[in-house]
């Protein structure tokens, strides 16, 4: 895995490390904690009607090593505030409120911060495990071994709670979930 971190003039350094450390816990030595507050973004009339408020006054934060799952019906803005915190929204949206990054208010520009879509990008015929895996052996640096891998995708699945479900196909889960309701 690449680390990368960036100091206080801008320059980014990278170096190569194992995201477990000796005691086979996941280490994040180049933490982050994105907090907003009172954030605003409004996508202008130009004297076509009224201004549109895409969220208002939301407040809220992020820790590194955390999973934050955001959740609501359909326009309720998940995508758009997730675009705002990652700098993704278009050049006419105005967005108002304050963003702090390891406490000091900063714009987030694009790259800064990155959130992962909702995607079925899964193949349906391989088990959890077999996917888990098979995204690792993507990610990992090349000189780790076949057992620090193999360790990295057990301690992961038990840190999801994929234990139980570990051997089963995308396919089958997903038509026991259909069954279920």
């Amino acid at each position: 895995m690449e680390i990368e971190s960036t100091s206080a003039i801008g320059a980014t350094t990278s170096q190569h490390a194992s995201p477990l450390d000796q005691c086979g816990e996941w280490q994040f030595p180049n933490s982050a904690y994105l907090v907003w507050e009172d954030l605003t973004v409004v996508l202008p009339n130009y004297g076509k009607g009224p201004t549109k408020r895409l969220i208002q006054g939301l407040s809220g934060y992020c820790e590194t090593g955390r999973i934050m799952v955001t959740m609501g019906p359909s326009g309720s803005g998940k995508s758009t505030l997730l675009d705002s915190l990652a700098g993704r929204l278009a050049g006419n949206v105005i967005m108002t409120g304050n963003i702090l990054l390891n406490g000091k208010k900063r714009r987030l520009d694009y790259g800064v911060v990155a959130y992962v879509t909702q995607e079925n990008v899964l193949l349906g015929t391989l088990t959890v495990r077999k996917t888990v895996t098979y995204s690792a052996q993507l990610r990992l640096p090349t000189s780790m071994r076949k057992h620090q891998i193999r360790e990295a995708v057990e301690s992961t699945l038990v840190e999801m709670g994929l234990q139980d479900s570990a051997d089963r196909t995308y396919r089958e889960l997903a038509s026991k979930r259909h069954s279920w309701g």
